[in-house]
């Protein structure tokens, strides 16, 4: 007991110091070891002495006095760190199909596929560290891992260890939120083996899968729509085809006219209009000839407003005497609100949206009132008032009601919070429930 009781600093011990305070241990005790096993339990206690000693107490009675690596690997259930010195010499081969086999072992073995991302992030990191003798000290593993480090590093350039960092930190943030997480770290294995390889098609390369993949995502990125030249051009050849289709369906022959033809219609009107898509001819046809100039007095009414209801927000006495004084309350008048604007059409879905935010109230019955946040919804509102009118009737039984509406006091307004903001307000005002999101490491989606 007393040799493993040195005074260490606060700070946190480097993975070498613990090693060289494992050794002493070991060798005073009588327990023999491999120098890449005391690495691991170095690196897995994570800087701290105390807990460097209580793995190794852990592992030396798993090995019964005999610390090696294999035992060590299986007592912790780490990886080996051979897998990622495999993958990165694949990946710099180009051999797609070989890394996907590896990937299937290890996941077989009970590993996760998110702890190999990160595992095989911290060793492209080691790599890079290896390249430069200034970056060398940060470096901190055994002297045999050191040199195993530094002869990958010579076979790695340094762009790949890059672009390798950055598509393993992407897969890493999108990890959490894939619905496939495994395809997700096979894409990325597949772009990271795929970096070194040439974009020449031609070139050589690990095979044909590789190549396959890699021009598949180039012509993926490469896919871009048509320009507007492009279009403009496919235009002026329709518009061209139409006139000579025209002018071939009025070169008839003529042929003698009959006593009693009735008399021909006047033609309707032909606007020749010039655009990008070369001149168009537009035949107006309708009652009367309607001409630029009807249609200019005459504006379309916006989609809005056309009706939702069958019987276009108009009902007849009868219908609204027979009706009158069915008794309704609150509660049926906001179910039935909420179901009138499930069933309005699919150009009116925005202004349903909003209108399922708003809450009708009773006022003096049977009249209901609803409140509008801004005006613009107001004047929309407004344009479809007799159709929200005669479907309350209809679907409250009550013929006498009537709907007002009136724009919201700067007191009565409310606002609409987001999740983020509920799930926040939640947690403060019960502690229970950030205790149980810290014990389960969840975050809102």
């Amino acid at each position: 007991i007393l040799s493993r009781c040195q005074i260490y600093d606060f700070e946190r011990m480097t993975v070498p110091r613990i090693i060289d305070h494992l050794k002493m241990v070991a060798a005073k005790e009588g327990i023999s070891y491999e120098e890449e096993a005391l690495n691991v339990i170095a690196e897995k206690a994570d800087g701290g002495m105390r807990d460097a000693l209580s793995i190794f107490d852990q592992v030396n009675s798993f090995c019964q006095g005999n610390i090696t690596y294999e035992k060590v690997l299986e007592d912790l259930n780490v990886l080996d760190a051979d897998n990622y010195f495999r993958i990165i010499d694949l990946s710099l081969e180009n051999k797609v199909s070989d890394i996907m086999v590896l990937l299937d072992s290890i996941i077989a073995k009970g590993f996760d596929a998110g702890n190999l991302i990160n595992g095989l992030a911290s060793h492209v990191r080691s790599v890079m560290m290896a390249r430069d003798a200034q970056t060398l000290p940060l470096l901190e593993t055994s002297e045999r891992q050191r040199q195993r480090y530094q002869e990958q590093a010579k076979k790695c350039p340094l762009p790949f260890l890059f672009k390798a960092l950055k598509i393993m930190n992407e897969c890493d943030v999108n990890y959490r939120q894939s619905s496939n997480k495994r395809l997700l770290v096979e894409l990325t294995l597949i772009r990271v083996a795929q970096i070194t390889q040439p974009d020449d098609d031609d070139a050589a390369g690990a095979g044909r899968s590789p190549k396959r993949l890699k021009s598949l995502f180039k012509n993926l990125m490469n896919t871009q729509p048509k320009t507007a030249a492009q279009v403009a051009g496919a235009g002026k050849t329709l518009a061209r085809a139409a006139q000579q289709k025209a002018a071939r369906s009025t070169d008839v022959p003529k042929t003698e006219p009959v006593a009693a033809e009735a008399p021909k219609a006047a033609p309707a009107p032909t606007a020749h209009i010039a655009g990008p898509l070369g001149n168009v001819r537009l035949n107006i046809k309708g009652p009367g000839n309607i001409t630029f100039n009807d249609l200019r007095s005459k504006p379309k009414a916006p989609d809005y407003l056309k009706t939702f209801t069958p019987d276009d927000g108009k009902e007849t006495k009868e219908q609204q005497s027979a009706q009158a004084g069915q008794p309704f309350t609150e509660e049926q008048l906001c179910m039935e609100w909420t179901l009138m604007c499930n069933r309005m059409p699919q150009r009116l879905v925005g202004l349903a949206a909003r209108l399922k935010n708003i809450t009708p109230h009773i006022t003096s019955y049977p009249n209901i009132e609803a409140v509008i946040d801004n005006e613009i919804l107001l004047q929309q509102v407004n344009e479809i008032r007799g159709n929200i009118r005669a479907t309350m009737r209809k679907t409250l039984h009550n013929g006498s009601i009537e709907l007002t509406l009136r724009l919201a006091e700067p007191s009565e307004m409310k606002r609409v919070y987001t999740k983020r903001e509920l799930f926040d307000h939640l947690r403060q005002n019960n502690p229970a429930i950030e205790k149980l999101r810290a014990a389960l490491s969840l975050e809102l989606a």
